[in-house]
């Protein structure tokens, strides 16, 4: 109803658009030909021959502005303004979008006087408007906004013919510059849209007028009557067609109401008349037996007041439940199309289940009945028990709840019914026989187990040893699968070495036993000969501590065994002979040897220059190799250079032999003195590397030699009292014994070395006072004895006289052991270091006594050298002893024991 009454209020309102009043104020004076020409060019748009839509509008005078009377239709898309402006000044609408743009930019370069039109919102922002309102796009409406810019760039005032609460007027958008008085006349149709106004509807024709002009006015007149005419009817036709549809709508609403109406007096009666009552429910159970639809329809009607009445739902539950016990066929009925849905619909399902969960947590008699009944079915219903199964395996993979419920509950039957236990292991044992997951996942069950649980480990230990001892079979398959893991398993063969290893070394029988197994099978089997020799290398080129094991060895048993000293030479040479790799190896050996040991070097070194001496074709042969290969190698060329260098750098003979001859050659070879000093020059000019450490090294040695002038004139001249060490002036205090007032300050306390002042002193003497170093003093302040005190035992007594006068060689021949150990030069500071292990010979005092020669008289100084081993031909020490004062070292050390 409200819709037809919107309609025909709408109808009336377009039958008097034309009738309402306009203001009389404002004048109907359109755009001629001239002003139209004046806006192509403010637009720059293509200069046509525009036609003469209105021609009066050149001849006509001002008129007094009425309702319009004939328009110029425009395209309704969106752009209506801009193509109703291209119309009036083109005469037609193709520039429309030119036009938007135009006035677009025209809007941003005169914001500032056109900034009042905007809305409060942009505050006086032209671009963030354009943005925002999207203008410069196609078919977005036009505003007042941009109605005035378009007259601000035209200079032209333009009229819109719009709605203003009841009455239409023409709203004028003027601005200030202004060319002439003639204005842009437009409809605003529906407030939606724009079209050209040709003439208004008081327009007079005037006589001065040619009659052809008079004629095609009036022909314009009749058709706008002819329209309006044709619009009145049109309109007729719709008002019969909304009278009718609002008829048919009013009979629908009526029956509607006559059907509730009787609904509710049956229900009423229904309420109080039994008989009513029971003759309605038996027709009604009749019809719902034989027709279809009528069943179909009660259907969903009951599902939906089930769904929306809580009181019929809960009365509808409540008879449910009374028939289902009472009525036996509806109770057959009742499961089978329960059954049907729950296998057909999933939404029905799901609820199913959720209510059957929560009713068998909840009613312990349901839990009782349900575990009976399905008990029950398990051994009778096959496709029940297979499919029970399925589920139930489902569940215990993806539950973890249900999975720790089911072993808990599984682990006490299996604890308490012996029936049960039998059962279980049997299916068990069957179960890892044929299925090889459950094998693998049993297995690593029992790991797991086996590693977190110490009683169970503690079973399956005792348990696999009886088992292993008795049953062969068992400790067959056992060694197999061990030898198997072994092979494939990593952990588990690290494991394994690692407790053969500890047992090896702890367990004598079993090391006895592996030993003898295994040169058993060394001899028998020709693979794991093979196998252990691959073993043995690897071991020997990896692990250093079996290398030198197997080094020390193999040098006492070259050292004892005769026979296997011999071999072993003979092999050597051998495969040096015909081994590329062998010789390869023991070339570089050699060449680390040569590196690394000075007496192997040294000798090395001897017998190359005894040859360099003697052998003239090697001494040639030599000389050309190594010029050769300092020209094309520059690899050794640099080293020749660094080794020159170093050498240049550690002997100071060397040094000194260079430069003499340097400065012998300066000064005889003019050549070479131009050459030397262009070099210079030139490397000091071109090098800024150079140059830099040059001004450098004058600057550091400066520095070096004022720091060595101030550290040389302190030396470390202060002795202290207590522990006698010579310290600088730094590390020590003045000693005041008034503070220490224990005993074992006045045992510390040597004063010793405090100085008496004479002659030659200076009148302030440091030296006349007592010092006492700051740990001293600590010590003492705490009441303790200082470790370092010379008190605490720590007084050095004056070497005997026999040990006095004995040399290093005749040292060494009196000691208990000699140490021998390897000594080289480190590369940086000019100091020695000591390289591997140190050594320990224990000397023999009988055998050093009696090989020197007896009577003494027959030889005063003997010739002695010293060696690790007799039977070695290098030797640590060669030089002269005395036997006489080795004797009486000896006896004194007698003595003293």
């Amino acid at each position: 109803m409200a819709r037809n009454k919107a309609r025909r209020l709408k109808d009336k309102k377009r039958k008097q658009q034309f009738r309402e009043k306009v203001s009389s104020s404002y004048v109907y004076f359109p755009v001629n030909t001239v002003g139209k020409e004046r806006m192509q060019l403010l637009l720059n748009l293509e200069s046509t021959k525009t036609q003469n839509t209105n021609q009066a509008t050149d001849v006509l005078s001002s008129l007094q502005l009425a309702a319009p009377a004939t328009f110029q239709t425009i395209t309704g898309d969106g752009n209506c303004f801009f193509a109703a402006l291209s119309y009036t000044i083109c005469g037609h609408q193709r520039f429309h979008d030119i036009i938007r743009q135009r006035i677009c930019n025209h809007f941003i370069q005169n914001q500032n006087d056109l900034k009042g039109y905007l809305p409060p919102q942009y505050k006086g922002n032209a671009n963030s408007y354009l943005v925002h309102t999207r203008m410069r796009e196609n078919k977005t409406w036009a505003t007042e906004v941009e109605i005035f810019t378009a007259s601000h760039l035209l200079q032209t005032d333009i009229y819109t013919y719009t709605k203003s609460g009841v009455h239409w007027v023409w709203l004028k958008h003027s601005t200030i510059t202004l060319s002439d008085n003639r204005g842009i006349y437009l409809y605003h149709k529906n407030q939606n849209h724009y079209d050209v106004v040709l003439t208004t509807s008081t327009q007079p024709v005037l006589q001065n007028f040619s009659s052809g002009l008079q004629t095609y006015l009036c022909d314009q007149l009749k058709k706008e009557t002819q329209k309006m005419k044709n619009a009145e009817v049109k309109d007729k036709a719709r008002q019969n067609k909304i009278a009718k549809e609002q008829y048919i709508e009013n009979k629908k609403i009526k029956e509607r109401k006559d059907k509730e109406k009787k609904n509710r007096n049956e229900r009423l009666r229904y309420s109080t008349d039994k008989v009513y009552k029971e003759n309605k429910k038996k027709s009604g159970k009749l019809k719902y037996s034989t027709d279809k639809v009528y069943k179909e329809n009660k259907r969903k009607s009951c599902r939906l007041r089930y769904s929306t009445d809580k009181v019929y739902k809960e009365k509808a539950k409540k008879s449910g439940k009374l028939k289902y016990n009472t009525d036996k066929v509806y109770k057959e009925n009742k499961q089978k199309s329960c059954r049907l849905r729950y296998s057909t619909d999933k939404v029905y399902k799901e609820k199913a289940k959720k209510s059957g969960k929560l009713k068998y947590n909840t009613d312990k008699v349901y839990k009782e009945n349900k575990q009976k009944s399905c008990r029950l079915r398990y051994s009778t219903d096959k496709v029940y028990k297979e499919k029970a199964k399925k589920s139930g395996k489902l569940k215990y993979n993806t539950d973890k709840v249900y999975k720790e419920n089911k072993q808990k509950s599984c682990r006490l039957r299996y604890g308490t019914d012996k029936v049960y236990k039998e059962k279980a292991k049997k299916s068990g044992k069957l179960k890892y026989n044929t299925d090889k997951v459950y094998k693998e996942n049993k297995q690593k069950s029992c790991r797991l187990r086996y590693s977190t649980d110490k009683v169970y480990k503690e079973k399956a230990k005792k348990s696999g040893k009886l088992k292993y001892k008795t049953d062969k079979v068992y400790k067959e398959n056992k060694q197999k699968s061990c030898r198997l893991r072994y092979s494939t398993d990593k952990v588990y063969k690290e494991k394994a070495k690692k407790s053969g290893k500890l047992k090896y070394k702890t367990d004598k029988v079993y090391k006895e036993n592996k030993q003898k197994s295994c040169r058993l099978r060394y001899s028998t089997d020709k693979v794991y000969k093979e196998k252990a020799k691959k073993s043995g290398k690897l071991k020997y080129n990896t692990d250093k501590v079996h290398k030198e094991n197997k080094k020390k060895s193999g040098r006492l048993r070259y050292s004892t065994d005769k026979v296997y000293k011999e071999n072993k030479k003979k092999s050597d040479r051998i495969r040096y002979q015909t081994i590329l790799k062998y010789k390869q190896s023991k070339q570089v050996s050699s060449i680390m040897k040569y590196a690394n040991n000075s007496i192997f070097r040294n000798k090395l070194k001897e017998m190359s220059r005894s040859k360099y001496r003697t052998n003239t074709d090697f001494q040639m042969r030599l000389k050309t190799q190594n010029c050769k290969k300092y020209k094309n190698n520059t690899e050794f060329r640099e080293k020749v250079k660094s080794v020159s260098k170093n050498k240049y750098q550690r002997y100071e003979s060397l040094r000194n032999k260079l430069k003499a001859s340097s400065i012998k050659r300066y000064s005889s070879n003019p050549l070479f003195r131009c050459k030397l000093k262009t070099m210079l020059k030139t490397k000091y000019h071109n090098d800024i590397n150079v140059r830099e450490k040059k001004i450098a090294n004058r600057n550091s040695i400066q520095k070096a030699i004022t720091k060595f002038q101030k550290s040389i004139q302190d030396h470390p001249l202060y002795v202290c009292t207590v522990c006698i060490r010579s310290l600088y002036k730094s590390q020590v205090k003045k000693c005041n014994r008034a503070k220490y007032s224990n005993e074992k300050a006045s045992e510390c306390l040597t004063g010793n070395f405090v100085h008496t002042c004479d002659k030659h002193c200076e009148v302030k003497c440091e030296k006349a006072k007592e010092w006492i170093c700051f740990t001293c003093h600590r010590h003492l302040s705490l009441n303790n004895m200082p470790p370092q005190a010379q008190a605490n035992g720590l007084n050095l007594e004056p070497i005997p006289p026999e040990i006095e006068k004995l040399n290093d060689l005749e040292r060494q021949l009196v000691a208990l052991r000699i140490p021998f150990m390897k000594i080289l030069c480190l590369p940086k500071g000019g100091q020695c270091g000591v390289k591997g292990p140190c050594i320990n010979v224990p000397c023999d005092l009988n055998s050093v006594t009696a090989t020197l020669p007896r009577p003494i008289n027959d030889a005063q100084l003997i010739k002695v050298k010293l060696k690790r081993k007799v039977e070695y031909k290098g030797y640590h020490k060669f030089g002269w002893i005395n036997p006489a004062n080795v004797q009486e070292a000896v006896q004194f050390f007698l003595k003293k024991q």
